[in-house]
């Protein structure tokens, strides 16, 4: 039997486009009743694509509930509510009242044995497009063994060439010098030929600079001879670390590991894995992430209701 019915009137959750400003509202609930570990369930993998997106959102007494539209298809996040099942039967009603096309992303095989047991038909999709990518801290911060030891040789050749070097945190004093730098980065870069991604991502990361207290940011620059050539902005939630973003100037070789050692040295007693996030499907960018020997992936699954 199934448990869904179609409503005579139409289900009242009121959906709009989610702002900047839903921040602090949907910050609580998210982190609290998030399903699973993936990068999108932080507040920059929300709220950095929004637009990009189309996502919208609504609420009521019991939680919080998001989408993104695409291409007409409504990919709903697991609504962020303490009685899971009860929001998800909101989501179905909702768009079985107003005839949408709907389904659930980004979800893990665990979520997916959720829905088989609340009997609602659907498809799932799957992409190593979207897997997350994991690594340890310990593995990253020594670069140790055979499998890191082209690393290993791309720090030392750096720190050999680049004495003159320093590694800060990102604090107001010197915050300025990041933002110069990611002017000068994005410029340069908007005049390459770019991925809609990329292009979306640089938009708002002077927003993320302008409020990484409201983004549970933190973050780390690189100097070489007193100039920040080099970025990254990052958070904890529980023993995971998330890479949000990873800048650096591109004609110095080395940087980008660097900084990864660099990090992960930093994270030590604060943080057990490091989620450097999906690769999108570019080749380059996989290629990159899977040089760092990746111990395992958050695999999501995109579900289609029928």
């Amino acid at each position: 039997m199934k448990i869904f019915t179609r409503k005579a009137k139409k289900f009242t959750m009121q959906f709009r486009k989610l702002q900047f400003e839903d921040i602090p509202s949907v910050k609580e609930k998210l982190y609290l009743y998030a399903p699973n570990r993936a990068n999108d369930y932080t507040i920059t993998g929300l709220f950095l694509w929004r637009d990009y997106f189309n996502v919208g959102i609504a609420s009521d007494d019991e939680g919080i509930y998001v989408y993104q539209n695409e291409n007409g298809r409504y990919l709903f996040y697991f609504p962020l509510c303490k009685d899971l099942e009860a929001g998800i039967k909101k989501i179905v009603e909702h768009c079985t009242a107003n005839n949408l096309l709907y389904g659930f992303y980004p979800i893990t095989a665990n979520d997916t044995e959720r829905l088989k047991k609340m009997n609602l038909s659907f498809e799932v999709s799957r992409s190593q497009d979207y897997n997350d990518y994991l690594y340890y801290v310990e593995e990253l911060a020594d670069f140790k063994g055979k499998a890191f030891h082209t690393h290993k040789n791309h720090v030392n050749k750096f720190d050999k060439e680049y004495s003159d070097f320093s590694f800060e945190k990102i604090t107001d004093a010197n915050l300025d010098d990041v933002k110069k730098f990611f002017s000068d980065f994005a410029n340069e870069k908007l005049q390459e030929p770019i991925e809609d991604t990329e292009h979306e991502e640089l938009s708002k990361i002077p927003e993320l600079l302008a409020h990484m207290e409201e983004y549970n940011l933190f973050g780390y620059c690189l100097r070489i001879d007193g100039a920040v050539q080099s970025f990254e902005l990052g958070e904890i939630v529980g023993d995971m670390y998330y890479s949000h973003i990873e800048k650096a100037n591109r004609n110095i070789d080395g940087i980008y590991t660097k900084m990864v050692n660099l990090v992960a040295q930093d994270l030590r007693g604060k943080a057990t894995f490091i989620n450097r996030e999906e690769d999108w499907g570019y080749l380059g960018l996989r290629a990159s992430k899977q040089r760092y020997h990746p111990f395992g992936f958050i695999e999501k699954e995109m579900i289609f209701c029928n």
